[in-house]
């Protein structure tokens, strides 16, 4: 798995955003540890690049303004994940959901939020030409009324 298809977040990265102490979690750790967080984060990457690539977004090519959009879903995403195993409380666990959710949706419904990151041919444009207008066939310039 390579960097930049993960956008950088490592398992510490998750352990960071648990509100509880974590300092002894490892690669063999029980309930929690972090291989099982990498393979998190390998599928939250694996979900986020593929919706933009449906949108025609090279993931790679992110700036850090837009990487740190993805970043956050895919450590919320890690994060419910972890604290549904180490059974914490559900506002806690709800939290990383939503914040999963709206990552998920602002990438899915307004990819336009990532800017330059999506290539131009891609990117809503208009069939409309202002240089050369539609005619009007009607108007109200006759209309006397009913």
């Amino acid at each position: 798995m390579t960097v930049s298809t993960t956008h950088s977040v490592t398992a510490q990265d998750v352990l960071d955003e648990l509100p509880q102490r974590t300092a002894h979690v490892d690669a063999t750790s029980e309930p929690l540890n972090t291989t099982q967080i990498e393979r998190w984060v390998a599928q939250a990457s694996g979900q986020l690049n593929a919706i933009m690539a449906r949108h025609g977004i090279e993931p790679t090519t992110l700036g850090d303004d837009e990487s740190e959009l993805v970043r956050s879903g895919i450590i919320a995403f890690a994060a419910a994940k972890s604290l549904t195993r180490t059974n914490a409380s559900d506002a806690d666990v709800r939290r990383q959901w939503e914040t999963w959710g709206s990552v998920r949706k602002t990438l899915r419904d307004s990819p336009q939020d990532l800017g330059d990151s999506q290539k131009a041919e891609n990117q809503i444009a208009s069939n409309v030409d202002p240089a050369n207008p539609t005619p009007k066939r009607w108007d109200t310039d006759g209309f006397t009324g009913w």
